[in-house]
């Protein structure tokens, strides 16, 4: 048993910062105030432009369609916006990514009350410093990751964006929109919208591993001190 707790632990470590990215994404993907900031921040205009309530409207569509809460197929509004093949077969990659990010935030929930449940239920009271000792491995872990990945976004956004979308979407070529044609890279602009959206979503990882580690850290101290 404790040879397994212990490959769980290491598990945990590692599916940590796993489990900060697939949570920030699913924050970024159904709250409609981060779009709007980015759309104020960045001055979108369509092809035909729209007003800032229809750009909002659209933006609820978007996220109700990622969510898997229109089914595959996009409503009419989002077909009159995104009126191309090319942009609705996008929009369907990004909705599938979406929705595979959020299967993996379940397995992982899953697997931590799978750990928490065994931890417990084998060493009781005495799994609390355990814990908050694999709590801190998994903080340090992403925030190591943290800063690999922002020296990436800060030195060479343009490289990462490019590899990203060749890792995600490997045999797919419908991600290369036209500014002139498609409203779908008119809507999120790279650079400028994917690298402050890449910004808010590291930055809500490291505030979240700071704070956890902090907790279980301050813990262990107050143990310490207490024993």
């Amino acid at each position: 048993m404790r040879i397994l707790q212990a490959g769980l632990g290491v598990i945990f470590v590692i599916c940590f910062p796993i489990l900060l990215f697939t949570s920030g994404v699913r924050v970024a993907m159904t709250q409609i105030s981060f779009w709007e900031f980015l759309f104020d921040r960045h001055e979108i205009v369509l092809l035909e432009p729209v007003d800032r309530a229809e750009l909002t409207e659209i933006a609820h569509e978007l996220i109700a369609y990622f969510n898997a809460q229109r089914g595959r197929y996009i409503g009419e509004q989002l077909r009159q916006v995104f009126a191309t093949d090319h942009e609705v077969m996008h929009l369907w990659e990004i909705m599938d990514a979406v929705q595979r990010a959020y299967r993996v935030q379940e397995i992982i929930l899953g697997f931590v009350l799978v750990f928490l449940v065994i931890g417990f239920g084998y060493y009781k009271g005495a799994f609390w410093p355990k814990l908050a000792k694999t709590v801190i491995g998994g903080s340090v872990l992403t925030i190591l990751l943290l800063l690999l990945m922002g020296g990436l976004v800060i030195f060479a956004f343009e490289w990462f964006w490019w590899e990203f979308h060749e890792i995600v979407w490997p045999a797919s070529e419908y991600w290369i929109l036209d500014w002139d044609k498609h409203n779908l890279i008119r809507m999120f602009p790279p650079p400028g919208f994917w690298f402050d959206a890449c910004v808010f979503l590291t930055g809500g990882m490291a505030a979240a591993a700071l704070i956890a580690g902090g907790v279980a850290g301050a813990y262990l101290v107050i143990r310490r001190e207490r024993t």
